[in-house]
């Protein structure tokens, strides 16, 4: 029986398609907490049988339960990694407060709780509704990358060695801070590093200064977020995909990407928590992929 499935995301950037579902992207206005009558509206005309917020802490949420419950519409969270020990241990006043009249009460009105791997931190947060786990997954790309020489992302680093990220630049939980300190005493005067995606609180000038001061200037570049076929045809330009986070609710969405692209991978053990992508690589040492990148790094390769 067909569902009407809606995925709803409060979020400064385009909605990523998912097959079989509706997704609708809205930036957070300047009051979260106030009601979004166009959203109401599209709510009422298009009708969905179950609309899913793949996301926490977000304040707009809370006005729009009301309304889906006086429509009769049914609601799935998915934390997605966000109740983790140390997610919450950043800002814990505020997020203690807005958790007890807000997150909580909402999470255990839901139809049930998608867990993507963080269900013990769905149980531990307090949770009483039934928990669904599932994997990630996305299909293999089928698409040849365009070549570095035809990419404005790797203008003037054509033959250079590349070492990329993709995700939220937030220094402290994608461990970009040690990754840069990690890149600054390995040395490596003929690669570059670059970090694609948003900017999170101050992580811009964060970053920017934690580049200045371990002098990699002309080294790191931070790019904006980049989408769909651009973001497959840069992930499959590096030389190694990095994720060197100090927790995660799951394997990263980007760990997948870069692997079905098949990249090398660097990865912490909170990116790669079963380790699921372990001895992808070849081991052996002819392998000039493996070579090259053991001597960059100076470290294992997951």
């Amino acid at each position: 029986m067909d569902r009407r499935v809606l995925v709803v995301c409060f979020v400064d950037e385009p909605p990523t398609p998912i097959p079989g579902a509706e997704v609708w992207a809205y930036a957070p206005g300047r009051n979260p907490f106030r009601h979004n009558a166009v959203l109401e509206e599209r709510l009422k005309s298009w009708q969905p049988d179950v609309v899913v917020f793949p996301s926490v802490y977000t304040p707009a949420v809370i006005p729009l339960l009301s309304f889906l419950s006086a429509e009769g519409i049914r609601y799935v969270m998915r934390p997605g990694g966000g109740y983790g020990y140390h997610n919450e241990q950043r800002n814990r006043v505020p997020k203690r407060v807005y958790k007890r009249l807000f997150e909580l009460p909402a999470l255990n009105r839901a139809e049930f709780i998608w867990s993507i791997g963080d269900t013990k931190d769905i149980v531990a947060y307090g949770a009483s509704r039934p928990i669904v786990e599932t994997r990630k997954g996305r299909d293999i790309p089928t698409e040849t990358s365009v070549p570095r020489q035809d990419s404005s992302l790797y203008q003037g680093l054509e033959d250079r060695f590349i070492f990329g990220f993709v995700g939220r630049l937030d220094p402290v939980h994608k461990g970009l801070d040690l990754t840069l300190r990690g890149f600054e005493l390995a040395d490596l005067s003929d690669a570059s590093m670059l970090l694609a995606g948003p900017h999170v609180a101050r992580s811009e000038l964060r970053l920017r200064r934690e580049i200045n001061r371990l002098g990699l200037q002309s080294q790191v570049r931070t790019l904006s977020p980049i989408f769909g076929p651009e973001k497959d045809s840069f992930v499959g330009n590096l030389d190694v995909f990095f994720h060197l986070s100090r927790w995660e609710g799951g394997v990263p969405y980007a760990v997948i990407e870069a692997a079905s692209l098949g990249r090398p991978l660097l990865l912490t053990s909170a990116a790669d928590p079963g380790g699921l992508f372990a001895g992808l690589m070849p081991r052996s040492s002819s392998n000039p992929i493996r070579r090259r990148s053991r001597r960059e790094c100076r470290c294992s390769i997951t």
